[in-house]
């Protein structure tokens, strides 16, 4: 016959009818094969996720979180112009952007923005929303961006956070960053937000102002749990070395005779740990003494 094999019995790929398939249930099997497909890219995604949070959990990380058009793009890129970013790195296409933010000279930490926030989101949709949120669960700090100017923010603010509480983030600290200031021309709305979070930071992404406030409360919360010690290692362990350099931030290393003294600042879990695992550690100063000027 006529080449192409386009008899009765030939069983096509996806969207080709096999044997006597309805058009109904051709539209319904192409649908199930996508939905399939997608399910497993959405898997794929949150199995990177893992790794990559794995990978970042040494650092302080700090999500973005907010109603849509709350003008969180807008406050990752006025950081960033800031100059304030020593690194871009983009990770998927569901997924999140993630930048590393140095806030002061001693305090860096991961910044991730997530996708908006909008109300009664197509069913279909949720999944994958939910999958690009997971990036919040893990974060030490939410920034939670709100839309200052617009009449309905009080409304935006309660359905971010019902969100928030389903996804099991209400445990997280949260600033609240009230945006858009310079474009707000409510008194009282503005006021019921601030009623609403008292200790929110008021800002404009868009001219700048009030950008300093925001670094200071993002600093005091990577910084609460952190301490300032003097540390000696045996000056031949690079291993060690090498793992303090990776969990801490070294402000000062003096080679002596037969150790190497490092002043470091570090979280205070981190530095249990390494004691815990590291006897021939030894911390020769904490806290004031170790602050001393050299």
């Amino acid at each position: 016959g006529a080449a192409g094999g386009t008899g009765v019995g030939a069983v096509g790929g996806i969207g080709t009818r096999g044997p006597g398939e309805k058009q109904i249930e051709i539209d319904r099997r192409i649908v199930r094969d996508r939905v399939s497909a997608l399910k497993r890219e959405l898997a794929t995604i949150n199995e990177r996720k893992m790794r990559t949070v794995q990978s970042r959990r040494e650092c302080f990380t700090v999500s973005l979180v907010g109603y849509t058009n709350s003008g969180k793009s807008t406050l990752l890129n006025r950081l960033t112009n800031a100059g304030q970013f020593v690194a871009d790195m983009l990770f998927a296409t569901l997924d999140t952007k993630t930048v590393r933010w140095a806030v002061d000279e001693s305090t860096t930490v991961l910044l991730s923005d997530t996708v908006g926030f909008v109300r009664d989101l197509p069913h279909h949709l949720v999944a994958s929303f939910r999958a690009t949120l997971e990036e919040a669960l893990h974060a030490d700090l939410l920034l939670h961006v709100v839309d200052a100017s617009n009449p309905y923010a009080v409304g935006q603010v309660s359905a971010v956070q019902q969100v928030l509480d389903e996804l099991g983030c209400s445990g997280i600290p949260t600033v609240a960053v009230l945006n858009k200031i310079d474009a707000s021309t409510d008194p009282v709305n503005e006021q019921i937000l601030v009623t609403r979070l008292p200790n929110a930071v008021r800002l404009s992404a868009l001219t700048g102002e009030g950008i300093d406030g925001l670094a200071e409360a993002v600093r005091r919360a990577a910084t609460a749990d952190t301490v300032r010690v003097t540390l000696r290692v045996p000056a031949g362990d690079g291993r060690l070395a090498a793992l303090i350099d990776r969990e801490a931030k070294v402000l000062e290393r003096r080679y002596l005779e037969d150790v190497v003294e490092l002043d470091v600042r570090m979280e205070r879990r981190h530095l249990d740990r390494l004691t815990g695992q590291h006897p021939e550690l030894e911390v020769a100063a904490e806290g004031d003494a170790a602050a001393q000027p050299s």
